[in-house]
């Protein structure tokens, strides 16, 4: 698991610094060591913030309609169940997708 991790985090620093992504949405570490939350990544030294494990249980996908986050390209973490979620977003045309970089990730546990 620290391998996707590791992965996450470099995937997201990169997107930033190349200028591919001006957010990245995803999970970070709260004080409770047993909880995650929802994570705005907007600069590249921030993605060492991201996190994944069998913590990370929050949707990602309703974040993209949050007019809090007007940022033009956002890459967006996601596992299986949130790309359903987005590919709703998108067939109802509430989401273009160029405006989307959808970082997918293997949920733990699942084979």
């Amino acid at each position: 698991m620290a391998d996707v991790q590791n992965a996450l985090r470099e995937c997201a620093r990169e997107l930033l610094e190349n200028g591919t992504v001006d957010l990245v949405i995803g999970w970070e570490n709260t004080r409770d060591p047993d909880k995650t939350r929802v994570a705005f990544i907007r600069r590249p030294e921030d993605a060492t913030r991201l996190v994944w494990d069998a913590r990370c249980v929050a949707s990602t996908a309703k974040y993209l309609l949050d007019e809090r986050y007007p940022e033009k390209k956002r890459a967006l973490c996601l596992r299986g169940c949130d790309a359903r979620a987005v590919q709703r977003l998108l067939s109802d045309h509430q989401l273009e997708r160029e405006s989307v970089y959808l970082i997918g990730i293997h949920c733990p546990g699942v084979d």
